[in-house]
């Protein structure tokens, strides 16, 4: 069982790691990919578009849009995200 003793053990470890891990590694550090369930040329779709190349040019690094249009309501997007490797 959980006491005080170790939640604030734990708190104060994370307290001091934490923050040294994050600057090591900026987010993102590689290409991301964002997944969009519908065909081409809707307007959903032009939105995304215009929100990541905002975020490209924010965290310089590149965001590829892919678009898994198809299955119901959106299933083979949904299944693409749920295998892409972490």
């Amino acid at each position: 069982m959980l006491n005080r003793r170790s939640l604030l053990a734990g708190l104060a470890l994370s307290a001091v790691l934490g923050p040294r891990t994050m600057a090591e590694q900026p987010y993102p550090s590689r290409t991301v990919k964002i997944v969009i369930p519908f065909p081409p040329g809707t307007p959903s779709t032009f939105v995304i578009r215009a929100l990541a190349d905002r975020l490209s040019e924010k965290f310089k690094q590149p965001f590829i849009i892919e678009n898994r249009a198809g299955g119901a309501g959106g299933t083979l997007g949904a299944a693409a995200v749920a295998a892409a490797e972490t």
